[in-house]
């Protein structure tokens, strides 16, 4: 039983510290966006924010799934980090887009 509750304690702590994490990922990026547009002009920014969206659209592609797949095969019970990265060296493909 104490086992059990000290997993809840553990997932809780887990999420909350995911939680916070995000919040201050997303409120540093949103400090760094407006110092960037009361920097720039109306034209660079335009710029900016155009290669931004280039640069997020290519990352989507780039990742292919990529992450899914470590997250699945290294939560197997039966396995530690050794079969992802067994798994990440026999694909040729997502080996290079790991590393971009």
């Amino acid at each position: 039983m104490k086992r059990r509750n000290k997993q809840k304690l553990s997932i809780f702590s887990n999420v909350l510290h995911l939680l916070y994490g995000t919040a201050a990922s997303a409120i540093l990026q949103a400090i760094a966006l407006f110092l960037l547009a009361s920097y720039l002009q109306a034209h660079d920014f335009g710029v900016f924010s155009v290669a931004l969206a280039m640069a997020m659209i290519m990352g989507y592609f780039t990742d292919a799934g990529l992450g899914d797949l470590v997250l699945r095969e290294g939560s197997k019970k039966s396995s530690r980090h050794s079969n992802a990265d067994r798994l990440l060296r026999k694909n040729k493909v997502a080996v290079p887009c790991a590393h971009l």
